[in-house]
Order: C-alpha cells, then structure tokens, then sequence
C-alpha cells in the first residue's frame, strides 16, 4: 500500500518507518524543511535504538521518503497517518490546532478515496471532529473515511514495540477503512498479531 505520514516526531517517524520495512511504500510529510533534509540524508531527528540502520536500511530500499509537500504525499495514497503534536494547551487539554490544520488541508488536497487515520494522542469525539472538517472542505467527490488506532510505543525500545506488538487497536465505524487497515497491518497479524 501507498502511505501519507504526516508528521516526523516521535510516533510518526517511528510508524513510518516500521510500516516501511512491513513492505508498504511510505511518504512521510512535515513542515519543518531541516528535519526533512536531514531524514532524507539517513540522519535520524530522534534517538531510538536501531532507528539509524533502520532509516539507512529503507532509504536505500526506496521503500521511504521525506517531504514538505502534503500534496505530493497525498498523491496515490491509499491510508494517511495522522500523527501531529497535539501539546497541552493553557487548560491543560490537548490542543487539536495540527490536527484540524491536518484535515482541513486534506480536504482541499484530496481527489481519491482514502482512510484518514488519526495516530497522536486525541480526545474522544475527534473522529467526528476530523470528519467534519473534511466533509466542510472538500473540493472534489471522494471517500474519506476516518479511523481511530492509538499507539502503544514506548520511547527507547519503540521500533521492537511496533514490530513486536502483542495487539493493534483500531476504530471506526466505516467498512472501507477497517478493511484498508487490516491490510495495512497484515504483515504482523500473519504473525499472530491481534487486531482489535
């Protein structure tokens, strides 16, 4: 499959690369331009065990790529990544600004059916928030349905928990994206993973 991640922090980085080596082609989408040349030049942003070998490993495959450009990892992809920051904000609330900044241009990008899969940490209720905004904004007629899968990666250790997981969490209620992300993670429920 053809995969949008949009953010390189943490999770995005990390699911992007890991979905990589499962065998999918990944675009990995963020607005900060240094960040970007340095991943596309194999220097990781963060520190992660195995993280370098395994940016150097699926570079060299081609099976990666980095850019600012939201339009160009829109372009044939089937699943997005949703995995901006989402910090507290004064109340001490994840402030959702990336995350409604993330759908709205989606939307005036998008000309294909795809799953819109919210990754960073939100709120109950932003599925129907992320689905509003999209149906709002929408430029051409297509699908995008939106899906709920949390990670559970812990820092240090996350690529082995990504690879190694013991379950994958998803939700929606849209039979188009489940099947896509069943798909996506087949690689590792071949293995015995459970998708719940």
């Amino acid at each position: 499959m053809k995969v949008c991640v949009v953010g390189t922090g943490y999770v995005g980085l990390i699911s992007g690369l890991c979905l990589a080596k499962l065998g999918h082609k990944v675009v990995c989408v963020d607005i900060d331009k240094s960040k970007v040349e340095k991943l596309s030049n194999g220097i990781p942003t963060i520190h992660e065990e195995g993280l370098e070998d395994l940016l150097t490993e699926q570079l060299s495959r081609k099976s990666i790529s980095f850019t600012t450009s939201l339009k160009n990892g829109l372009k044939d992809s089937q699943v997005l990544i949703n995995a901006v920051g989402t910090p507290p904000d004064k109340e001490r609330k994840a402030d959702l600004k990336y995350v409604k900044q993330v759908a709205k241009e989606v939307a005036e990008l998008i000309e294909e059916d795809m799953v819109f899969v919210n990754k960073s940490t939100v709120p109950v209720g932003t599925a129907d928030l992320v689905s509003s905004i999209i149906e709002k904004n929408k430029k051409h007629e297509c699908i995008v349905s939106v899906a709920s899968n949390p990670e559970f990666l812990r820092e240090g250790v996350a690529i082995s928990d990504f690879m190694n997981t013991d379950r994958i969490v998803i939700g929606t209620d849209s039979q188009f994206a489940k099947e896509a992300l069943i798909e996506l993670y087949k690689p590792l429920t071949d293995k015995g993973t459970q998708l719940v």
